[in-house]
């Protein structure tokens, strides 16, 4: 039988043919012989014939990754999908589809779904074109999840749906399989960290092209588990897991037989780094740095990592941002000094309301003795009501709103902040760059991603935050780590905080100053309702009137 590891070549495939005995024979024959599409001898028959679990089948272009997700959907699954991050990038995998599949199934260009006649099993294609499309498959599975260009898909996005890999049938093999070229940009950075054993030079564990390694998730963090394999279960904080196998297999171009010369002249005229990540699979390439990203890789490369919690740390201040159910969490972060303990999560389906938000919060604020201590809740959308219920239990709480003017500026005391939002971004920024008392950060995948998908722009009124809408558009959630840690560090003294209703009123009076002024320009009086005037408007009522303009 041939190793997981070694090289499908034509010769070997041939010796392990006449190794078979000849039931055997008459059975692989009466298979192929009903098969829609056979791989290529080389990688790309290693990569269908690999145990793994989580493959990453890629590098070079034209390595033909799209096909071997095609066949393997049409050849040996039931339930298969294939995603894309935009529907329009779709395109190229339903034209191919229908040249291998046309005359043996059924495509539904509204549903995006094959129905294949001979076995009934079905192929559908996916995409997550907005932050929170993944939420679409809940509750759909599939034995095949294959994922084309998987640098471009977010990281949250890929783990969310890998919830929905299963089968009800024991005979049926699950699987998921990614293909793709080197990440092009940060954000999709992630996947030489998922696959790191394979592609980074001298990461511990290290692993070579095609060997499984074995893997366990608990609360959104990675574990290696040694001496891993199938079946095996173990006690991982209290919580019995099935550690999952991953492994990486190169593609290029060369190992394509049904690509010619001419494609790679194409390649050959790109500008580097493109050229060098498409032609040869180089995924060692660093992309280019983006100069309006606000924490850049060599700045968390010399972030302290913070070792947690010890019973004499005082904690000296809090960050709370809240969600309320969907896929987002609920984090709390505690602040000692320059000191950043981990940071507490709960899923947004736990905390449904203000007032059990605000218990969940107050037991820890307990347990670590820091009752007392500053408390900084987002108001803006369902934080209010937390923010409401803390007021009544906690003795220091401040609402933070990320629109309100800021009198903070830089270290360098020239560049003012256009608002909270950026006044919290920048303290952590430069607070990471202290080369004196550096912010000793807990080790976070979740929050680092968030780190380096923030932008920021210099505009005539101070430094700019680009929109938590833009920002999780890129990473393919909600910031909710960087949000909670950012509160936990913004200086208090720094600017006179208000509450949430003073604000409010303030923000009210402003709007309704601005519209008597349009009015005034374009010669009308102000404008009165018929039934007198309008009663005053709750706190509640306020933020949900104001909440769109104030993200």
């Amino acid at each position: 039988m041939l190793a997981q590891t070694e090289t499908l070549s034509t010769d070997n495939l041939k010796n392990w043919v006449d190794s078979l005995s000849l039931p055997h024979q008459q059975e692989l024959l009466s298979l192929l012989s009903h098969t829609k599409w056979i791989p290529q001898a080389g990688p790309q028959a290693d990569a269908y014939l690999s145990k793994a679990d989580h493959l990453f089948y890629g590098g070079a272009a034209g390595g033909g990754k799209t096909d071997l997700l095609l066949g393997l959907a049409y050849n040996v699954h039931e339930k298969s999908i294939i995603y894309r991050r935009e529907y329009s990038q779709l395109q190229a995998i339903i034209e191919r589809s229908r040249e291998l599949f046309s005359d043996v199934g059924r495509y539904n260009g509204q549903t995006h779904v094959w129905r294949f006649f001979e076995r009934g099993n079905t192929l559908e294609l996916g995409a997550f074109q907005h932050p929170g499309d993944e939420k679409k498959y809940v509750g759909r599975p599939h034995d095949l999840a294959g994922y084309d260009e998987i640098p471009d898909v977010a990281e949250s996005q890929f783990r969310h749906t890998l919830g929905w890999v299963r089968t009800t049938n024991a005979k049926q093999r699950v699987r998921v399989v990614c293909a793709g070229n080197p990440p092009t940009d940060e954000a999709g950075a992630w996947v030489k960290r998922y696959w790191a054993p394979w592609i980074v030079p001298g990461f511990s564990p290290a692993a070579r092209p095609g060997e499984l390694l074995w893997y366990t998730t608990l609360r959104g963090e990675d574990y290696f588990v040694e001496d891993g394999h199938a079946g095996m279960r173990l006690e991982l904080e209290g919580e019995v897991v099935m550690p999952v196998s991953r492994s990486f297999i190169p593609a290029s171009l060369k190992d394509n037989a049904y690509y010619d010369e001419r494609y790679a002249a194409q390649l050959q005229g790109l500008p580097e780094p493109l050229r060098s990540q498409l032609l040869y699979g180089d995924m060692l390439v660093e992309v280019a740095e983006d100069p309006w990203r606000l924490f850049a890789p060599d700045l968390l490369k010399r972030m302290v990592v913070s070792k947690g919690y010890v019973s004499d740390t005082q904690i000296q201040q809090a960050g709370l941002d809240v969600a309320r159910g969907g896929s987002d969490e609920t984090v709390l972060t505690f602040r000692s000094g320059s000191l950043v303990l981990p940071q507490i999560a709960w899923p947004g389906k736990v905390t449904t309301d203000g007032p059990r938000t605000a218990a969940l919060v107050v037991e820890q604020l307990r347990k670590f003795r820091c009752v007392d201590v500053p408390v900084v809740v987002d108001v803006i959308g369902v934080g209010s009501a937390v923010y409401d219920a803390l007021r009544g239990m906690l003795p220091h709480v401040y609402a933070f709103v990320s629109s309100e003017k800021s009198a903070a500026m830089d270290r360098s005391k020239r560049l003012p902040m256009r608002n909270k939002r950026a006044e919290g971004h920048w303290t952590v920024r430069e607070w990471l760059d202290d080369p004196d008392s550096p912010l000793f950060m807990p080790d976070n995948q979740k929050l680092k991603a968030e780190l380096l998908a923030v932008r920021w722009d210099l505009t005539p009124q101070g430094i700019l935050i680009e929109s938590k809408d833009k920002l999780k558009e890129r990473l393919g959630r909600s910031p909710d780590y960087l949000d909670s840690l950012i509160m936990a560090c913004i200086n208090l003294s720094a600017t006179n905080w208000k509450g949430l209703l003073e604000f409010a009123k303030e923000e009210l009076a402003r709007t309704e100053k601005d519209l008597a002024e349009k009015d005034k320009r374009r010669g009308r009086g102000a404008v009165v309702s018929k039934g007198g005037p309008a009663p005053p408007l709750s706190a509640l009522e306020l933020m949900e009137r104001f909440g769109s303009s104030l993200n």
